[in-house]
């Protein structure tokens, strides 16, 4: 008589799941790379440590004729040395997919916020990853109300440095303030009752009448649909450090007091990328 010997079986060693990420998007205007590297240089000058190799997916929508050509081993290298780390591609034509596989980066079908290459809001620089929808349905113009369900995601405890919250379809409110290195993320509008001192993103999908409130404006960055600021130098007295909205024109970042009610305090500030 034979006795079989049993064992326990293992545990799962991994879980795949699906997930939504809010990731940087490089729009390249150019293949010529020489260019792009001096231009990131001086973009970056200022604020040399403000990536910390944040991932990043590459827009290839303005260099995807057939006989353009990029040299993907050369421009992952550069954006390394500029702190980013580049993940994907999207908007290549069937070379270019080609050649960024074979360098180990990732086609994205679709990015959210981001439409048909004609059509595309060239400032996106945070969008929302995810997968093509199934639906078949015509999809909403970006910045139209449609885009955007009628409701809230309130946080109460404060954004630590690190931590991002991202408000899907909807508004953001924060009852509590926003540390520096946090980030805040909204397709909807940002309401912050409390200092605002890391990054706040609102409109991520396009969204250009979205807002940005707070009551004590310490931001390291604001954004609206993709048209963003870092805040390097102190603003002036009646917006630094007090309540502040944050509103879009055109391609222009304008500050207003919340209370406007002296002369003084209709002073805006406006900021053109």
């Amino acid at each position: 008589m034979s006795i079989t010997k049993t064992t326990a079986a293992s545990p799962a060693a991994f879980e795949i799941k699906g997930s939504s990420f809010t990731l940087l998007v490089l729009c390249l205007k150019s293949s010529q790379l020489p260019e792009l590297e001096k231009q990131l240089q001086a973009h970056l000058a200022k604020t040399p440590d403000y990536f910390n190799f944040d991932p990043i997916v590459i827009d290839l929508c303005n260099i995807n004729q057939n006989d353009v050509k990029l040299d993907f081993k050369l421009l992952i290298n550069l954006l390394k040395q500029h702190k980013l780390a580049p993940i994907g591609i999207c908007n290549g034509n069937q070379n270019q997919v080609l050649a960024a596989q074979q360098h180990g980066l990732g086609i994205f079908a679709d990015i959210a916020g981001l439409t048909k290459p004609k059509e595309q809001n060239k400032r996106s620089i945070h969008s929302p990853s995810k997968k093509e929808s199934q639906d078949t349905s015509e999809p909403a113009t970006p910045g139209s109300k449609e885009n955007f369900r009628p409701q809230t995601k309130v946080i109460t405890q404060p954004i630590r440095t690190g931590q991002q919250i991202y408000a899907q379809d909807c508004d953001l409110i924060v009852l509590a303030p926003v540390n520096a290195g946090a980030e805040i993320i909204s397709d909807g509008n940002i309401h912050v009752y409390a200092p605002l001192r890391g990054r706040a993103l609102a409109g991520v999908k396009g969204n250009t009448s979205a807002r940005i409130f707070c009551l004590k404006m310490e931001a390291e960055l604001v954004s609206i649909a993709g048209c963003y600021r870092v805040i390097e130098e102190k603003l002036p007295e009646n917006i630094q450090g007090e309540g502040v909205q944050i509103s879009l024109d055109g391609e222009r970042l304008v500050f207003e007091p919340l209370l406007s009610n002296s002369t003084d305090n209709k002073r805006t500030v406006n900021w053109q990328k």
